[in-house]
């Protein structure tokens, strides 16, 4: 009985790896949204309604808030950082929609926006700041 105790718990314990390393590869247990999901999720989502604090609560404070906010509704949201040309950033959100593909999401408007190296950037945040109005994207990453 001893032997039979010890194999079934490494049996056990080799499939509970199995399970946690199928999910990290999967990338999440969140779902990505169809178009029209992310929309609704879009309308519904209180953190456009939060009030912009420089120095307190700022665009990253909104992205993270959202981000948080999808996922709390089951959906995979990623944070967008985005670095203009005068070394400004910006943060806002995404979903990899399942029939539209990927769309960016200003979280102080609800405003769908435009992300283009070598372009402005087409978001107009509640700040106004020159970064986040006309001021040309050079990169941008997700951390999802």
């Amino acid at each position: 009985m001893n032997g039979l105790g010890k194999g079934w718990t490494l049996i056990t314990s080799v499939a509970l790896v199995a399970i946690i390393a199928s999910t990290l590869i999967s990338g999440s247990v969140f779902k990505n949204p169809t178009y029209n999901q992310a929309e609704q999720f879009i309308a519904v989502d209180p953190t456009n309604s939060n009030l912009y604090i420089p120095g307190k609560y700022v665009c990253s404070n909104f992205a993270e808030d959202f981000q948080a906010n999808a996922k709390k509704s089951g959906f995979n949201c990623g944070v967008v950082t985005v670095l203009f040309s005068d070394l400004s950033t910006h943060a806002l959100d995404c979903f990899n929609t399942t029939d539209r593909g990927l769309i960016f999401v200003e979280p102080q408007t609800d405003q769908l926006v435009s992300l283009n190296e070598g372009k402005a950037y087409s978001g107009l945040s509640r700040t106004g700041n020159s970064q986040e109005n006309g001021t040309t994207i050079i990169g941008f990453y997700t951390d999802w």
